[in-house]
């Protein structure tokens, strides 16, 4: 007998766990799906098994919406290919889903001189990995999205409050592109909600702050506020990278608990006592 969920979500790391627990706190029945077992206590439903291996276990199982968030089992090309590409195919193929939302980065947008970029710009990765992602996307039905987040910061994510603390800088022209993770949650949730509404979803969206700070702008700003002064022995190499900002979140009605660097870093800057 099949099983169904309003939401089964595949990679259920720090991102997925959040959107589960969300997604539980408003009445949805969900289901998610990690690799690794351990002894958390959850309120959801929880399977432990490895996508690109076992999910023909998961073949009487179906959802309203299937949400694909799982993390590279390493960073080689071979890695994002089993994990990402492998891995959603054979999910599509096997769990029964009316949507599928794909959580992909800012990757697959190879620009690398300070250009802005948004849906409607070129997707034209600089790497094999960025090409891997873009492969993956492609797999998506019409009704499908993909999301293409930006560098997520949050609560465990806190590698340029490391590097601040270090004295660490790099050029002007280097540019980054963030997401707090509770913004994040909140925009896949609401991707989720407009499905469940009966509202289309383009096919990608861009999930970014819309800053496109520098990275030392970030790094300048820390350590203001956490007194540190920067070292030129500490100088970080750095590309120009791209700003990344979404056109259509903004017509869509999204808001930004976070919607830029200070505000974000300031809320995890509270406890001082972490860094």
């Amino acid at each position: 007998m099949t099983k169904h969920y309003s939401l089964i979500i595949l990679g259920a790391g720090d991102l997925g766990s959040r959107l589960a627990q969300e997604a539980q706190q408003n009445n949805l029945s969900v289901l998610a799906v990690k690799r690794s077992r351990d002894d958390i206590p959850r309120s959801y439903d929880m399977k432990y098994l490895d996508l690109t291996s076992d999910i023909e276990q998961l073949a009487d199982y179906a959802c309203d919406i299937m949400v694909y968030c799982v993390a590279a089992s390493d960073r080689s090309v071979t890695g994002y290919r089993q994990s990402y590409y492998h891995g959603l195919k054979q999910a599509l193929a096997t769990i029964t889903h009316q949507h599928c939302l794909f959580v992909s980065s800012t990757r697959v947008y190879g620009q690398n001189e300070g250009e802005w970029v948004d849906e409607q710009s070129p997707a034209e990765p600089a790497d094999s990995q960025g090409e891997v992602l873009k492969e993956t996307e492609q797999l998506l039905a019409e009704q499908d999205c993909s999301v293409r987040l930006a560098g997520i910061y949050g609560p465990e994510r806190t590698r340029m409050i490391r590097l601040a603390s270090q004295g660490s800088r790099t050029e002007q022209t280097a540019f980054g592109n963030r997401i707090h993770v509770e913004d994040a949650v909140a925009l896949i949730s609401f991707l989720c909600n407009r499905w469940r509404s009966g509202q289309a979803n383009p096919g990608v969206v861009l999930g970014c702050d819309g800053q496109g700070a520098s990275q030392n702008e970030v790094l300048t700003w820390l350590q203001q506020q956490l007194n540190v002064d920067p070292q030129e022995s500490a100088k970080l190499t750095m590309s120009k990278g791209k700003r990344c900002h979404s056109s259509w979140l903004q017509q869509a009605g999204f808001q930004f608990r976070y919607p830029d660097f200070q505000t974000g870093y300031a809320a995890l800057l509270q406890d001082r006592t972490r860094y």
